[in-house]
């Protein structure tokens, strides 16, 4: 077999110098990774092409960064990153080479701006064609006279007029609403990685730790290191914990030892275009007030100890289907006089389902392979028992939950009795400054980051610990979440039985057959390098399950 032809560190090195600097750059799209050999190319600043180092500045100075250096576009939205001191003398020591092929990829999105003909340049030196610089033209068939096209006014055969793709548009958004959430299948561009990503890597670290329970349907219930009272951050920066100071806008992704994706905080969407309706802030803030009269007007629900738990003291509703705690089988959540009102409420809230689906979908973006588990078990669970209700026809999680405040602040817990494989999603609401309070704590990778209002971030909120920190006095915090039970996921794997109904060695079987087990979810966890790939699988396996429905559902033919 030929050997791929390796670069080194001095070729590396003179191709980047061909590179304009950040200021002639055009903002790029998406993260990039050099391996470790680039070191002594980076070392001479600590930023490059616009990308700043994200690895603390012990290890430059310890020179014991051994794996790749993760690299995060920087942008004028999010100025707060830390720029790392350059060590003297020579990188860590590593292979004699990168090769080609390999380096291609990492400078795949240098390709991508085609901001100058030098750009262009380095990527084509590596295996790439060089993209064309037309400037912001756009890509395809050029306009002009063609077969029904008098005077070239007109769309190119083959093409849809602008008022057919809106027919069309419209015609697949109801179609999509009428489905049910783990029914969706979504479009090619998904698979895209677009959005500006800024990177926080725990490599040098110990390994991340889960605190599974056995068979990893659910977390274990853990006590909380402080008792019954939340974190500070003066307290948690004492005790050893980085604050991670985050703005909301640019996504920030976690990265493990491994490369794989820990935990995401999705930045608020990109709302520079025209749109109909509120704008994403308004929506919040809107959803907020809401949250605020809802509990006024249900004051009498939530007294004395309905309004505690082991999380917090704080208000909360739960809805939509679960399964656990004796039940026979999955039922839809029970609610009863203020609770039901307010649930009923929420529901039939239009910004409340615009966030349940923003959530559900940053879940398919950044955790696919886990989505497309959980589409799969909530099909199953649905098919056998259709009076079970999804809270919102675009998001695939089953249950929620509205903390309605007013000061939502939770202590250190883990969900125990939430399917670690599945990350839930949690999004703040309110006026508080997350500068000074609200933070979200991770107390398993050690870190607490910034959390203001109207983000949403995804975690395994079973297999890892986190809490709050509190806001300042006449501050409001509210928080909705959303969730998978493990007992739904277990019951889909049994094919709708009880773990009681089935032996151990039956129940170790299924689990086997059915890619159960922490060593399975942990796989669906994706490394970041391959969510592309992880999305087009995600693809594919939704159409899968399309056109067996399809099959199902078709009626056959009379016959003559």
């Amino acid at each position: 077999m030929a050997t791929q032809p390796c670069l080194s560190p001095t070729d590396v090195e003179a191709m980047l110098d061909s590179v304009p600097r950040a200021d002639a750059v055009a903002p790029l799209k998406t993260g990039l990774q050099f391996s470790g050999l680039l070191s002594k190319a980076i070392q001479r600043s600590g930023q490059i092409y616009g990308y700043q180092l994200e690895h603390p500045a012990s290890q430059w100075e310890d020179h014991a960064l051994q794996s790749p250096v993760l690299l995060s576009p920087l942008s004028p939205l999010s100025t707060h990153g830390c720029t790392t001191p350059a060590p003297a003398g020579d990188p860590a020591p590593g292979a004699a080479g990168v090769p080609a092929e390999a380096l291609a990829l990492r400078l795949k999105p240098l390709a991508a701006a085609g901001a100058s003909a030098q750009h262009g340049a380095l990527a084509s030196g590596l295996g790439q064609a060089a993209p064309a610089d037309d400037g912001d033209a756009p890509r395809g068939r050029k306009r002009g006279r063609s077969r029904g096209n008098r005077g070239g006014q007109g769309h190119s055969r083959g093409t849809r007029s602008p008022a057919s793709e809106k027919r069309r548009r419209c015609r697949s958004k109801t179609q999509q609403e009428r489905r049910e959430p783990y029914e969706k299948v979504h479009g090619k561009p998904f698979e895209t990685h677009e959005a500006p990503v800024r990177f926080f890597s725990l490599d040098g670290g110990d390994p991340v730790e889960y605190w599974v329970a056995r068979g990893a349907y659910v977390g274990r219930r853990l006590q909380a290191s402080k008792g019954a009272r939340p974190w500070t951050p003066a307290e948690l920066s004492g005790a050893g914990f980085q604050e991670v100071k985050w703005d909301g806008r640019v996504t920030l992704v976690i990265l493990d030892e491994r490369e794989r994706v820990v935990a995401v905080f999705m930045g608020k969407p990109n709302e520079d275009g025209p749109r109909k309706g509120p704008t994403w802030d308004e929506s919040c803030e809107s959803l907020a007030q809401r949250f605020d009269s809802l509990r006024r007007a249900e004051e009498g629900s939530f007294l004395g100890e309905r309004g505690r738990h082991r999380r917090g003291s704080y208000a909360a509703v739960t809805f939509g289907f679960a399964y656990g705690g004796g039940q026979q089988r999955p039922t839809n959540c029970r609610l009863e006089g203020g609770r039901r009102r307010i649930a009923e409420a929420l529901l039939g809230d239009s910004s409340m389902r615009r966030l349940a689906g923003y959530a559900s979908e940053g879940l398919a973006r950044y955790f696919p392979l886990s989505y497309s588990h959980m589409q799969a078990r909530m099909g199953a669970v649905h098919a056998g028992d259709p009076g079970l209700r999804f809270n919102f026809k675009n998001s695939v999680y089953p249950t929620c939950t509205a903390n309605l405040g007013p000061s939502t602040v939770t202590l250190e817990h883990s969900d125990a009795t939430n399917y670690p494989g599945a990350p839930c999603s949690i999004t703040p609401l309110g006026n508080f400054d997350p500068s000074q309070g609200g933070h979200l704590c991770l107390f398993d990778l050690m870190l607490y980051v910034r959390f203001p209002a109207g983000c949403t971030a995804l975690i395994s909120s079973a297999g890892l610990r986190h809490g709050n920190t509190p806001v300042g006095s006449g501050e409001t915090r509210y928080s909705f979440t959303q969730y998978c039970l493990g007992g739904l996921m277990r019951w889909a794997a049994y094919g709708c039985r009880r773990a009681g109904d089935l032996s151990a060695k039956d129940r170790k079987k299924l689990d086997k057959e059915v890619g159960e087990g922490w060593k399975s979810q942990l796989s669906r966890f994706s490394v970041f390098w391959d969510l592309e790939k992880d999305r087009a699988q995600l693809r594919a396996e939704e159409a899968d399950r399309d056109r067996a429905r399809k099959s199902r559902d078709k009626v056959p033919a009379r016959a003559s």
